[in-house]
C-alpha cells in the first residue's frame, strides 16, 4: 500500500534529484544526524516555498539536523539559533552545498 507513496515522495535511494537545470544536487536528506549543512536554495513552488522562507530557510544559513522521529518523518532541525521540523517531502525540495 505504501510501496506507491514511498517512491513518488522519496523518489530515489540516495536521496538526489535532478533541478530545473538538469543537474543533480544534494538535498537536505543527505545531512546525516548531528551534521550542519549550508543553504544553496530552494526547488519548492508556491506557499511550501514562502513558508520556509518565513522559517528562515534562506540560501547561505547554515542549518544543523538535531534529530528523525521515528520513520525519518518530520525531521528537526536547528537553524537560526531555534528548533524546527520540517516532513521529508519539504526538507527534499533544499539543496545543500
Amino acid at each position: 500500500m505504501f510501496d506507491g507513496i514511498k517512491k513518488k515522495i522519496w523518489k530515489s535511494e540516495n536521496n538526489f534529484t535532478t533541478g530545473e537545470d538538469g543537474k543533480v544536487y544534494r538535498s537536505l536528506l543527505n545531512v546525516a544526524v548531528g551534521n550542519e549543512a549550508t543553504i544553496r536554495r530552494h526547488h519548492a513552488k508556491g506557499a511550501v516555498r514562502q513558508r520556509m522562507l518565513d522559517l528562515g530557510f534562506l540560501p547561505g544559513r547554515k542549518v544543523r539536523v538535531l534529530r528523525l522521529a521515528s520513520f525519518g518523518c518530520p525531521m528537526e532541525l536547528k537553524i537560526s539559533g531555534y528548533c524546527v521540523s520540517l516532513r521529508r517531502t519539504e526538507a527534499f525540495h533544499i539543496e545543500i552545498y
